[in-house]
């Protein structure tokens, strides 16, 4: 029996998700694995290895047909194949069938809702959520998560929606007291986000309390040892949620997120 010949620049896969990137009337695909892609996207995975199936380039997939290298790096503006490849990964559209987009979002849910319960607690009980009390919750406001966005942007959308159908929720905050010498107070407050109060009785040492949200605690610490060094100390207090803060809370999350959760965003064409 004379053997299958595959013609020069072709590559067969099968069983595979496509990522298409379109660019200047050139289209470029790369084989990948569904379920992995989201995970590369909001950081999770870091192996490219195990997220792509080939790292070819192709013209189309399905045909086999591998893209002309010249082509690739001059359309994305590249020296290499490999830089060209993340372009493609980071930018694409994933192409799903449906039973691995039903996968996708499944997974995807999971991870929202881990993260919303990560940062939330229960205003009437003052107690952490449960992911499956926030998937819960996700489906009894009708959530519909979009395969193509990262998980971290579609939480923030969650808290949002759940605070608008009146769920008790509320970011959760870390009480902290901060230490510094009076002379460097003022600029420190100014870099501290929901100041409670400001100590001055001691003439050596100025005491602040403020409330910093969990996500963004080691910026706000990296940012003031940066700025003091070792004039600066820091100690936590307790978890902590207040009502007062909730107008703020709000505004600053509507403020980060009014581009991110743009519902108008198409979702996958799936095959």
């Amino acid at each position: 029996m004379a053997d299958i010949i595959i013609p020069v620049g072709q590559k067969l896969l099968s069983n595979v998700s496509i990522v298409k990137l379109k660019k200047n009337g050139k289209q470029f695909e790369i084989a990948v694995t569904p379920n992995k892609v989201t995970s590369w996207r909001n950081g999770l995975e870091k192996d490219i290895d195990e997220v792509v199936q080939s790292h070819s380039i192709f013209s189309n997939v399905d045909r086999g047909m591998l893209a002309k290298q010249s082509e690739v790096l001059e359309t994305l503006e590249v020296d290499d194949m490999e830089k060209a490849l993340h372009i493609i990964l980071d930018q694409g559209k994933l192409t799903l069938a449906e039973k691995e987009r039903k996968l996708v979002i499944e997974n995807l849910t999971k991870d929202i809702a881990s993260i919303v319960a990560s940062q939330c607690v229960n205003v009437n009980t003052q107690r952490p959520l449960t992911p499956s009390t926030v998937e819960r919750a996700m489906k009894e406001i009708g959530f519909s998560v979009k395969p193509a966005k990262p998980a971290k942007a579609q939480a923030l959308k969650v808290i949002r929606d759940l605070k608008a159908a009146h769920y008790p929720i509320a970011r959760a905050k870390i009480r902290l007291v901060f230490y510094i010498t009076p002379d460097h107070a003022e600029k420190m407050i100014s870099m501290l986000p929901y100041v409670e109060k400001v100590d001055k009785s001691d003439p050596n040492q100025t005491a602040v309390i403020a409330q910093v949200e969990p996500g963004s605690l080691r910026q706000v610490a990296g940012e003031l040892a940066k700025e003091f060094g070792t004039e600066i100390k820091i100690d936590i207090l307790e978890l902590y949620v207040t009502p007062t803060m909730e107008t703020a809370d709000n505004r600053q999350q509507d403020n980060s997120t009014t581009q991110q959760d743009d519902d108008s965003e198409e979702d996958e064409n799936t095959k």
